[in-house]
């Protein structure tokens, strides 16, 4: 029997019968307003308050600072969860660089905010390492790929360096959540059309035009090893973060 990480959120683990398979790296997708960040946070703080699993938050866009803004609608302990964002203007961007010096422009109890001398992917691969070997960490999020794409000019480059970073979330021996966008008005569910193929698993959000209002839904769309919910099913964003309802499907039409 494959083991389980829970992700506490009310409606999912029902819908993964238990949780996602531990040590998998999940994609989720979906386009502005559907609610990827605020999942992915959800996970972490439900990690750490229900499960005792430390959990990180790196960002390649927001400053660690704007993320615990952001979330402290919720009312959620964001003080044992460890924010880092790797963030830094194009022109830092250095290929094939394997050790190079990295700053810390900011760093609180819970957060760290790195501003690369030289911005490569490798130093990116080494910030993650070293802070889930000295956190012991469980649950870790990356937020996001089209972010982290900026820092590139190739396409080719960009997957070649997305597949470099599936494969290193594997050998972590965490449950990962790796955001990205599903583009809109294109028939595909990834930005650049080849995560979902890398990943063991992809979580869809939508948010969906319905009459005069929107309403938010989520697909298990892969999720090797396990069975699991086929439905679009209803999701909410409440006082208290993330709920899922599995029993209500969500339909397009109207």
């Amino acid at each position: 029997m494959i083991e389980k990480t829970p992700t506490g959120i009310s409606g999912l683990d029902e819908m993964l019968q238990g949780g996602i398979p531990k040590g998998y790296t999940v994609l989720v997708t979906g386009g502005p307003g559907c609610g990827k960040s605020t999942l992915a946070m959800h996970f972490l703080v439900n990690g750490v308050e229900l499960y005792n699993e430390n959990g990180i938050y790196i960002t390649f866009e927001e400053s660690p600072r704007d993320i615990i803004r952001n979330f402290s609608q919720y009312g959620w302990d964001l003080s044992k969860i460890m924010i880092i964002g790797i963030i830094a203007k194009k022109s830092t961007f250095v290929p094939a660089v394997k050790y190079i010096d990295r700053e810390v422009k900011e760093e609180g109890k819970n957060y760290k905010e790195y501003t690369p001398k030289k911005f490569s992917v490798e130093m990116i691969r080494e910030v993650i390492t070293k802070h889930v070997e000295e956190l012991n960490a469980k649950r870790l999020v990356i937020d996001s790929l089209p972010a982290l794409a900026l820092y590139f000019s190739d396409e080719s480059e960009i997957r070649q360096e997305v597949l470099g970073l599936v494969n290193m979330l594997s050998e972590l021996n965490c449950t990962s959540l790796l955001l990205t966008e599903m583009p809109m008005g294109e028939d595909r569910i990834s930005r650049f059309g080849i995560e979902e193929y890398l990943v063991h698993g992809v979580i869809a959000l939508y948010n969906i035009r319905k009459g005069s209002e929107r309403v938010r839904g989520l697909e298990i769309l892969k999720m090797r090893g396990t069975k699991h919910s086929k439905r679009i099913c209803l999701m909410e964003i409440g006082d208290g973060g993330i709920e899922i309802y599995p029993s209500e499907n969500l339909y397009t039409e109207g």
